[in-house]
């Protein structure tokens, strides 16, 4: 069955519908993606294969628990009012981060090396970080879109 696309203005966000699944294109450039399945979600770069994240229903629900305070630490980034060091845990081993000197929110697994205690987390490869536009984006476009499917 072919996919149904719909393209937003407002947004520059297209939406291809299918079976069970949606998929979102995220940016002027389109260079991320964001799947939608049943039980998962994930979000992927188009032009960098090994960096993506994907959401489990925990991690999900964890994200979807720090939205609001996610919204207020990036803005504070942005705005450059007050040092921003926000970092919490979403899951096996993933987190997600505002920090100063890094303009974006960065979605991360990491790991603790043999002998090392909790605290000492080194992160993977795995993950991406997703530039403020592409956040104001995803928070104000497409999060409202997946929760009301």
């Amino acid at each position: 069955m072919p996919a149904a696309a719909t393209e937003c203005e407002e947004t520059s966000l297209t939406v291809a519908s299918q079976q069970q699944h949606m998929i979102f294109e995220l940016g002027e450039r389109k260079d991320r993606e964001i799947v939608v399945l049943d039980e998962e979600i994930m979000i992927r770069s188009k032009c960098e294969p090994h960096k993506y994240i994907i959401f489990t229903k925990n991690r999900r629900a964890q994200f979807t628990g720090l939205f609001t305070l996610l919204d207020v630490q990036q803005k504070e980034l942005n705005r450059k009012t007050r040092p921003v060091a926000f970092r919490r845990q979403i899951g096996d081993g993933y987190y997600i981060s505002v920090t100063d000197g890094v303009m974006c929110v960065d979605i991360c697994k990491f790991f603790i090396q043999y002998g090392l205690q909790s605290g000492d987390e080194k992160p993977t490869r795995i993950g991406m970080g997703l530039r403020l536009d592409k956040w104001a984006e995803l928070f104000d476009s497409i999060i409202p879109l997946i929760h009301h499917q």
